[in-house]
């Protein structure tokens, strides 16, 4: 994605600061069927030569299911594979030829797969099949061709080879290419090229494909034709059948933090079957091209077979437009709208300014004012939502901090529950309750307290009894407080040795991202601590994860 954005820092009108990288993220997804369209049109045509053939399987593979689920669900990488996954079987199918052009296609077959390596970590798998594949069924030198195709992409992926390897269950990982979810893929879901969901009946036009693809495999009127949709039909029952095996496959249980916690997960599907059908759909076309020939035949048998052909042909062609039709109204009519600001206007302009403060929102569960309550909390930010997130990634980290530890270092962090006992169980005349209240608030960066419950519920007593809160709204069911300018804090402060706060440093991007020199106190200015010449500590309100991503 790095590409992508820079690319789009640098275009005219281009985005810029960290909305680059979700902008190129959402041209990515809007620009995905059109460019699957040309990039299967292309590549088709170097196997197929009709080229009203190769339109409609260029149409097929703009509608295919892997294509729309994943673009249903944002699965930036299951997407990018989709794209590739045509030219990259396209060139394992020429680089089994002899002459220079297989070389070429070889080559370009292993930068493909690398590229989409490095969204799937699993398409290392898929370079080194089709290397093995070259290798055994090419002749003579022509088998050294399975070397770049097996090797290639585990060079290019570098370093992340040795974090793989460390870790297996990466290599399922990826850009959404994981799923959470106890339902399995049934065979015949498979088949017909789908992740899993609702079937569309306009679906069923991925038969046609397979009668197709069979017909290229008994025709006998070109043995070579008719090997390669032998190899391309195999690669296709195998990759429906990886997919089904995916789907019952559990890499762990998802750990705290996720909205699925606690349920299974699979590799997702549909990056399998964006590899079946690829290899589906070419030999697809090997079949339909054997059609148009047998309908230029003067035998009557043979023109009512090139008559069928030509009607399964249309009904995949009519069917692959009724599915883009139906995932249109189903998808963006009936989910796209405008977006919502998550924050309230005060806390937004406070949240996006330099000290990034937080809002801590509390919910009581039970609604009856006169029965015993629990309470409901969510410490929330003007940061987007984690974007392409790999859970893999965190599921490897959770199996190797064990559960208590990542018990501790999840979102609904130990510091957290604390600072929410203070604000509902603090007795503001106790002055050792207050001075925690007032650090965790700070330590935090929490500037606004916001309890989605009645005026007349005690929880909002509650939180009116701590006099680091004032009042600033009291809406009908929500009602909202500012933490004191002497008690809020900022994202990014300097700290003293004794713990106590110097001043704070304005950040200019999200979590904490901050360029600016550290202000040197004089004697007599905070703390004596900081002046006799101890260390000071620049201190960053955010979870343990950030520094291991994070840049000081």
């Amino acid at each position: 994605m790095s590409g992508l954005t820079w690319l789009a820092q640098h275009l005219p009108g281009g985005p810029t600061g960290a909305q680059a990288a979700g902008v190129a993220t959402a041209w990515l997804l809007l620009l995905a069927i059109p460019l699957s369209l040309l990039i299967a049109y292309r590549s088709t045509r170097e196997v197929v030569g009709s080229r009203a053939v190769c339109a409609i399987l260029a149409l097929g593979w703009a509608s295919a299911p892997p294509l729309l689920s994943g673009l249903d669900s944002g699965r930036v990488g299951p997407v990018v594979v989709h794209l590739l996954a045509p030219p990259i079987i396209v060139g394992v199918l020429l680089s089994l030829r002899p002459g220079h052009r297989g070389t070429s296609a070889a080559w370009l077959a292993a930068l493909l797969t690398a590229v989409a390596a490095w969204f799937v970590p699993a398409m290392v798998l898929l370079g080194a099949v089709a290397g093995v594949v070259v290798a055994l069924g090419a002749r003579r030198w022509s088998r050294l061709r399975g070397v770049p195709l097996a090797l290639l992409p585990l060079a290019l992926l570098g370093p992340q080879v040795l974090t793989v390897v460390a870790d297996p269950v990466l290599i399922f990982g990826g850009a959404g290419a994981s799923a959470a979810s106890v339902d399995s893929l049934a065979a015949w879901q498979a088949l017909l090229l789908h992740p899993g969901g609702a079937v569309p009946l306009t679906l069923w036009w991925i038969a046609p494909a397979w009668i197709l693809a069979f017909a290229a495999v008994v025709q006998r009127s070109a043995p070579t034709r008719s090997a390669q949709a032998s190899g391309l039909l195999v690669t296709a029952l195998v990759g429906a059948a990886a997919a089904v095996a995916a789907s019952l496959g559990q890499l762990g249980r998802l750990p705290t933090g996720y909205a699925e916690a606690q349920l299974p997960l699979t590799p997702w599907p549909g990056t399998f079957l964006s590899v079946a059908g690829a290899a589906l759909l070419i030999a697809a076309g090997l079949g339909a091209t054997e059609v148009l020939s047998a309908i230029r035949s003067h035998s009557p048998r043979h023109a009512v077979l090139g008559a069928l052909g030509v009607m399964l042909m249309a009904v995949a062609a009519a069917g692959s437009l009724g599915t883009m039709a139906w995932q249109g109204t189903q998808s963006i009519g009936g989910s796209l709208a405008i977006a919502q600001e998550p924050l309230p206007a005060i806390v937004a302009e406070r949240a996006e300014g330099p000290d990034q403060l937080r809002i801590l929102q509390l919910a009581p569960i039970t609604a009856s004012p006169d029965s015993a309550y629990t309470v409901d909390y969510r410490l929330q930010s003007a940061e987007p939502a984690r974007w392409l997130s790999d859970r893999t990634w965190d599921l490897a980290q959770a199996s190797a901090a064990g559960p208590e530890e990542h018990q501790v270092t999840a979102d609904a962090s130990h510091a957290l529950a604390e600072l929410v006992a203070d604000v509902v169980d603090t007795d503001p005349a106790t002055g050792a309750d207050q001075t925690s209240l007032e650090g965790d608030l700070a330590d935090l960066a929490v500037g606004f307290v916001q309890v989605d419950a009645s005026a007349d519920h005690p929880l909002v007593a509650q939180v009116d009894r701590v006099p680091s809160l004032v009042r600033v709204s009291s809406a009908t069911d929500v009602a909202l407080w500012r933490v004191l300018p002497d008690v809020a804090g900022s994202r990014v402060w300097v700290q003293a040795p004794d713990g106590a706060a110097l001043g704070a440093v304005s950040s200019q991007g999200p979590h904490g991202r901050t360029r600016a020199e550290i202000p040197q106190f004089a004697p007599g200015e905070g703390q004596d601590a900081a002046a006799d010449g101890s260390p000071m500590w620049l201190v960053v309100a955010q979870s343990r994860g950030w520094s291991e991503v994070a840049q000081v």
